[in-house]
């Protein structure tokens, strides 16, 4: 062999040494790329699972909202309800009262009425009475016993007015 073809092998040699080194390191560059990946993977995967898991939580967690949602609404529906009947019954008794009220009035009113009645009454016989005392005035006897029977006619009929008698 000649120096010239020694050199070249011994240059493919030391290339070939280069390159396996190379070769080593981007083996190595490699492993270490796989271990990364497998690594990333890993936390890729506990992520999903605590994505999923999170997922699960937000769904219960809304379905807990609406379940408090709905027993919220019934609770208020009910509430009202009961005030609306409390109200109704409240307005019920006012209004009962207002009529005992009036009924009370009309009877009040009734009665005024029946005692002005009796009061003109007395006013037109009060001086059917005073001339009738003027006529008796000289007996005394016979017109103080008119006067009584007159006072105790008069108190007849003011009680009769007035629903005593």
């Amino acid at each position: 062999m000649s120096s010239e073809a020694i050199l070249k092998a011994s240059a493919a040699v030391e290339e070939l040494e280069n390159n396996s080194k190379k070769l080593s390191e981007i083996t190595e560059d490699l492993s270490e790329l796989k271990n990364a990946l497998e690594s990333l993977n890993s936390v890729i995967l506990r992520a999903d699972t605590a994505n999923n898991k999170g997922s699960n939580l937000l769904k219960s967690f809304h379905q807990s909202v609406e379940d408090v949602q709905e027993k919220l609404t019934a609770e208020l529906k009910v509430r009202l309800a009961e005030g609306n009947a409390e109200q109704s019954s409240r307005l019920k008794d006012a209004n009962e009262k207002l009529f005992a009220l009036e009924a009370q009035i009309t009877s009040i009113k009734n009665k005024i009425e029946q005692l002005e009645e009796t009061g003109n009454t007395i006013k037109t016989t009060l001086p059917k009475i005073e001339e009738t005392l003027n006529y008796v005035g000289s007996r005394q006897k016979t017109a103080s016993i008119i006067q009584s029977i007159l006072v105790i006619s008069i108190l007849i009929v003011a009680g009769k007015a007035l629903g005593v008698i």
